[in-house]
C-alpha cells in the first residue's frame, strides 16, 4: 500500500515494476517473514495494475498537445502512418503529407490515445 500511495504521489507515467527477490547471501535474504511468490506476483500484479490505469488517465489529460519527436518509421498497422518517439520517450502515430525517414525531426499535433501511443498528424 505505501509503494501504492508513493506513485500516486509521483504521478509517474512510466515504471519498471518486479517483486521483492531477496539475493543468496545477503541479510535480506536471511530474514524472518519473507513472503510466498503467490503474494510477491499478487502484489505486482496489482501495482502493475494500478500503473496501466494512472498512466491512461495522466496521459489522456495532456491531450490535447504539440510535441516534438524523432521518427522512427512506418507503422506497420498502417503503412499511411509513421511512428516516433517524444521527447519524454512517449510513443507517437501520426499522418503526415510529407514523406520521412527515421531520424527525422517533426512537430505532432496529438489529439487523441490509444492505449499507451498519442494519435495525431504533424504540424505543418
Amino acid at each position: 500500500m505505501e509503494t501504492l500511495s508513493a506513485m500516486e504521489e509521483m504521478g509517474c507515467t512510466e515504471a519498471f515494476m518486479y517483486y521483492f527477490n531477496p539475493r543468496e547471501g545477503t541479510r535480506a535474504a536471511r530474514m524472518d517473514g519473507q513472503l510466498e511468490e503467490s503474494v510477491k506476483v499478487k502484489r505486482l500484479e496489482r501495482l502493475i495494475a494500478e500503473q496501466i490505469q494512472r498512466q491512461e488517465r495522466i496521459k489522456a489529460s495532456m491531450l490535447p498537445f504539440s510535441a516534438r519527436a524523432i521518427v522512427t518509421g512506418v507503422s506497420r498497422d498502417d503503412s499511411d502512418r509513421y511512428l516516433a518517439r517524444g521527447e519524454h520517450n512517449d510513443y507517437f502515430s501520426f499522418s503526415s503529407s510529407a514523406s520521412h525517414e527515421p531520424g527525422d525531426v517533426v512537430f505532432i499535433d496529438a489529439s487523441e490515445l490509444r492505449g499507451n501511443t498519442f494519435r495525431g498528424v504533424e504540424h505543418v
